[in-house]
């Protein structure tokens, strides 16, 4: 039984799971260059219970974590998106405690939200490379997909207007980039609720892909503004396009293909397209501190 969940997110220009190697983090960029860790602790894992992350103005924390998923997290990816993946970089768990020296981040903190979002990317990019020894590279692979589109009949969302990333209590205290989308996703058993505000569908997109439909979903639908809508639909989300199911009797609500058209006027079209791949070269486990 799942327990209830509020979730508030700031969405940024970049969606929550890219699937392009054009939008990673460009260790080559001058701007990011001087962003990195400078003091680094990592320890087998004391608790291996679940995980714990927090970002901090001048580092983060992260307990109980893989090798796999910091990947994920460094790469802005999913796991089915990695090769080469060894069985000790999912199974072992780690303590990861990195800290920005204070110049670094003062310097940090005059960044825009977006730039942070890269940098702080980069600088776990870097943390991998020097504590793991890992070493990666990028491959464009063609495998089953859903394709995100516009039914016929058009679709039913709006674009937002300038004020919609703040209505319904939906601001983030400090937020330093005006304009940027706001996402409220409510999770429980019988029914889930995204709400997006002045946010992009490449934010749907990537929140679809997070659900697990068991491919990933790439954005067909040439919508290109930003946009406010709810999303309500039945957890269980394992149903193929094409069944006819639109709900369970504990739910009202309908499965999520069927949620997409009624609601948003877009539907999930079964194909393959071009998916980037992180493959791993070479990793070591790290050294004791």
């Amino acid at each position: 039984m799942r327990t209830l969940l509020v979730i508030v997110l700031v969405l940024l220009t970049v969606s929550p799971i890219e699937l392009c190697a054009q939008s990673q983090a460009d260790p080559s960029d001058p701007k990011f260059a001087k962003f990195v860790y400078e003091v680094v602790s990592i320890k087998p894992a004391k608790n291996v219970s679940g995980i714990l992350s927090q970002v901090l103005p001048d580092g983060l924390t992260m307990q109980g974590v893989s090798l796999q998923s910091l990947v994920d997290r460094a790469y802005r990816i999913e796991d089915f998106q990695i090769a080469g993946v060894q069985d000790w970089m999912k199974s072992e768990l780690f303590d990861i405690d990195a800290k920005m020296d204070e110049p670094v981040a003062d310097a940090f903190k005059r960044l825009s939200t977006a730039e942070k979002t890269l940098a702080r990317r980069y600088m776990l990019q870097r943390l991998l490379a020097e504590r793991f020894n890992l070493k990666v590279h990028h491959e464009t692979r063609q495998i089953p997909v859903y394709l995100l589109q516009v039914m016929k009949s058009g679709a039913k969302i709006r674009e937002a207007k300038p004020q919609d990333a703040y209505v319904n209590s939906m601001r983030v205290q400090d937020s330093e980039d005006e304009g940027d989308g706001r996402m409220r996703l409510s999770l429980n058993p019988q029914m889930d609720v995204l709400t997006l505000q002045s946010a992009p569908i490449a934010d749907l997109v990537g929140m679809l892909t997070f659900f697990s439909l068991g491919h990933p979903v790439l954005d067909k639908t040439g919508l290109s503004g930003k946009y406010s809508f709810t999303l309500t639909w039945n957890p269980e989300t394992a149903v193929p396009v094409g069944e006819s199911l639109t709900s369970t009797p504990d739910s009202a609500a309908p499965f999520i293909f069927t949620a997409l058209k009624e609601q948003l006027g877009l539907e999930l079209v079964s194909g393959k397209g071009d998916v980037d791949f992180i493959v791993i070269d070479h990793v070591e486990r790290p050294d004791k501190n």
